[in-house]
């Protein structure tokens, strides 16, 4: 049972019952992670979805991984991340921070403007990579 609105219609009130519609979900999708070796040489952690705090535990278990595993070289793909918040952010950060203290290299590809902003901003513009698509659809890497 959902609880009336507010007097002078200001929204609804704190045990309001909110039913997530589909064009939500479509907006902010699932996080999925894929972990693989490129080459036998390169590390790729491959994000889709939404990074955020509701995504960021998911994460964390691969972040995990990768700082556990020896590699020295480490791709984060975020091509395909169509959310980043905070939460997400500082996971980032905390990945580059440990990887780059243990002496290996880690680049973020990223293709959202606003997201490459986003992470120079806390510090993380020299791990970036930014990806431009062709037009048959395939991606190109250039340094960013």
């Amino acid at each position: 049972m959902q609880a009336p609105p507010r007097p002078g219609g200001q929204g609804l009130a704190p045990d309001s019952i909110l039913e997530v519609s589909p064009v939500c979900e479509e907006i902010s999708p699932v996080c999925e992670v894929d972990l693989r070796w490129l080459d036998g040489a390169r590390l790729v952690l491959r994000v889709t979805g939404t990074l955020d705090a509701v995504s960021v535990p998911t994460l964390s278990a691969q972040f995990d991984q990768v700082q556990c595993t020896p590699c020295p070289e480490i791709l984060l793909d975020l091509s395909e991340i169509a959310v980043l918040d905070s939460v997400g952010c500082n996971a980032i950060a905390g990945l580059c921070h440990y990887i780059s203290a243990r002496g290996d290299r880690i680049t973020i590809r990223c293709r959202s403007a606003a997201i490459r902003g986003l992470l120079g901003s806390i510090g993380l513009r020299r791990h970036l990579e930014a990806v431009a698509s062709d037009p048959d659809g395939t991606a190109a890497c250039m340094t960013g």
